[in-house]
Formats: structure tokens, C-alpha cells, sequence
């Protein structure tokens, strides 16, 4: 009972913002968790010009056959391609992803 009280005494003697160790430690962590995943993000970023891509295409007379990642559809990239038809699968409506499309094309173009 004594030492309950002591504890007690000793809590009640603590400033109001008083925080314990170990939640700052977790918040210290979670700040620093927090930045780390800000700073991926930043380096993950790739810009793609899908635009200027298929411009490359139409120069060099390329008609290329992409096919869909998730049900196999081809779908044809020339020099009359606009970037907003191949943003999406005609065949099963999935999304492309832009990057996947950029190699693509590159590697055609390289």
C-alpha cells in the first residue's frame, strides 16, 4: 500500500505534459517510420511521357502489340495511339499501368 501511495505521490508531482519514455520513444519511431516512407516515395516517383513516346513510334513507322497483364489483350501502340486509350484494357477494363507501358515502348525504341 505504501508503495502505491509513493507512486501515486510521484505522478501527481509530474508536470501536466508529462509524457513517459516509452510513448516517446514509440512516437520517435513513428516520426522516423513516417519520413523514411516520405523519402521512398520521392525516389520512387518516375516521370513518363507516354505522349512523347508514341510520337518516337509514329517517327520510326513501329506499330508495337502490348498485352494486357491481367487477361492477355493485345493491344496495338502506333503513331495514332492517344495516351487515354491505353490507360485502360478494352478487353477486361483493368488498368495499365503507365510504367509498364513506358518500358515497353523503350525497349522497342533502344
Amino acid at each position: 500500500m505504501q508503495r502505491l501511495r509513493e507512486e501515486l505521490r510521484q505522478l501527481h508531482d509530474k508536470p501536466a505534459d508529462f509524457t513517459p519514455p516509452e510513448i516517446k520513444a514509440r512516437e520517435l519511431e513513428a516520426q522516423t517510420a513516417a519520413e523514411e516512407k516520405a523519402k521512398v516515395r520521392k525516389k520512387a516517383i518516375m516521370v513518363v511521357d507516354l505522349n512523347k513516346l508514341i510520337e518516337q513510334l509514329s517517327a520510326r513507322g513501329f506499330t508495337l502489340t502490348y498485352n494486357c497483364s491481367h487477361c492477355g489483350a493485345p493491344l496495338r501502340i502506333d503513331g495514332k495511339t492517344k495516351v487515354d486509350t491505353v490507360k485502360v484494357c478494352p478487353n477486361c477494363g483493368s488498368g495499365i499501368e503507365a510504367i509498364d507501358l513506358a518500358k515497353f515502348i523503350e525497349s522497342y525504341l533502344s
